[in-house]
């Protein structure tokens, strides 16, 4: 699947950024990239320098040299990162020259794969990488890092290497003085990463359900004001005007709230009355409002009356539905707060006064909006610090907790044998990799006892 012979390169940074960092790794990386820059020397040793890079005959670009030397990196082969602010034709160039010189573009994750493949990280921290490169909100962001930490801070795996290389000390060098196996001990410590594991299990959340963006849609009669409410709530720039049935097409945006986001559509007015035309965007916009996970409800507070608003009121289907009196900016206090009255009690709900063009209200309805959606696209809690973990995970831990036990009820019957291979099955399953484990044994083994002198 991955050729870890071949030098590879892709862009690191965002499409839109104002600098584009292009990363090249693998065993020519130093050699390809040295052929680029003029008058410098890309040194093999870890360092940053400002270099030019040629791409063309005449012409030379202003870059930053960022060096990584093989075991230091981010993949564990040599890499290079150019750090370059110029516009996307002279991207391409130096993609091409890139390419040229014999590298080949990464394929999706191939990077990480590759931390993966050469031991630099295990295969938990590359799912929380990849959680976190795809968070589409904070507490999908914290809860990655959570993972991260969990992956690569707390260790587990590490704690089973030092119980397995104690265990088999005893085994394996019975002939030297290390002394007796302090079996209690080792149940103990085995019962601690049980303790552990069961408890990220318990407070994790599935992974899974994180990804998924709530649907919010803006509902109303023609010329509610939707569409300006949509562009003040999202920033965009939709048309706007006075003539009813300006929107004839779904738009939709991403909505940023605090802590979270969601997309926000923008249906056509909902009146069938007219032309053909009309009655298609009716039935597009009601299809759509069907499906949303929650919907705002928009009507014009200073409309003389509120009779069409009752009619296509029964049409947006059921679900949460948030209630707004919009074009507050058009009456005075004591008439806006008379329509709001009235609105209440024809609908039986309550509205929010609201204006897009004096952004009255906009940041109630924004909390609003965030109260209604929280339990939508995840039931996670903001407070509550869960660890977001996919079902690989999920069951990778279970499989380890079981031969935890396996091995504690080993050690108990003086199995030892028995209990190293059960620590062994949880290590594996941990750090799905069944390779290098007798080579760490050993490793941590002659680390921590003097064998042989």
């Amino acid at each position: 699947m991955y050729c870890l012979d071949d030098t590879i390169y892709a862009q690191a940074s965002p499409q839109d950024s104002t600098r584009t960092i292009i990363r090249i790794s693998g065993p020519d990386a130093i050699r390809i990239c040295q052929g680029l820059v003029c008058d410098a020397q890309v040194r093999p040793v870890r360092h940053v320098r400002t270099a030019q890079l040629a791409i063309g005959q005449d012409l030379k670009i202003d870059c930053r040299v960022y060096v990584f030397p093989e075991g230091q990196s981010y993949t564990g082969q040599a890499q290079v990162e150019l750090h370059l602010e110029v516009g996307p034709f002279a991207i391409e160039q130096v993609s091409g020259l890139l390419a040229k010189a014999g590298a080949r573009p990464a394929q999706p994750g191939e990077f990480t794969a590759r931390a993966f493949l050469l031991g630099r990280m295990n295969l938990a921290e590359a799912e929380a990488v990849n959680q976190l490169i795809s968070a589409s909100n904070s507490i999908q962001q914290r809860t990655a890092l959570d993972l991260i930490r969990y992956a690569g801070g707390v260790r587990p795996d590490g704690e089973l290497l030092e119980i397995l290389s104690i265990l088999e000390a005893g085994m394996d060098f019975a002939e030297e003085d290390i002394g007796p196996l302090p079996r209690a001990q080792l149940i103990h410590r085995l019962q601690d990463l049980i303790n552990l594991l069961s408890e990220i299990l318990r407070s994790s959340t599935q992974q899974e359900g994180l990804g998924r963006l709530a649907s919010v849609g803006l509902a109303g009669l023609p010329n509610a004001g939707k569409s300006t409410l949509f562009n003040t709530l999202c920033h965009a720039n939709s048309m706007v005007s006075p003539i009813p049935g300006t929107t004839t097409d779904i738009l939709e945006a991403i909505l940023d709230l605090e802590g979270q986001r969601c997309i926000l559509f923008d249906s056509p007015g909902l009146d069938s009355s007219n032309s053909l035309i009309d009655w298609l965007a009716y039935q597009a916009a009601i299809e759509t409002l069907h499906r949303a996970d929650a919907i705002i409800f928009c009507v014009d507070v200073s409309r003389p009356d509120y009779q069409q608003d009752l009619q296509i009121h029964s049409q947006i289907g059921p679900g949460q539905v948030i209630y707004v009196a919009t074009k507050a900016d058009l009456l005075d206090d004591a008439a806006l707060q008379e329509g709001v009255l009235v609105l209440n009690r024809l609908f039986d709900a309550t509205f929010i006064p609201v204006s897009a063009l004096t952004d009255r209200n906009i940041q109630i309805l924004r909390r609003a909006i965030q109260q209604v959606i929280a339990p939508i696209g995840s039931s996670i809690d903001p407070s509550a610090h869960r660890i977001a973990i996919s079902e690989r995970m999920r069951h990778a831990l279970g499989s380890a907790i079981d031969s935890l036990t396996d091995a504690q009820r080993m050690l108990q019957d003086g199995s030892d044998e028995l209990a190293a291979m059960c620590i062994r099955s949880a290590y594996c399953a941990l750090t799905a990799s069944q390779t290098q484990i007798d080579e760490k044994v050993l490793q941590t083994i002659f680390s921590r006892f003097c064998i042989g002198k």
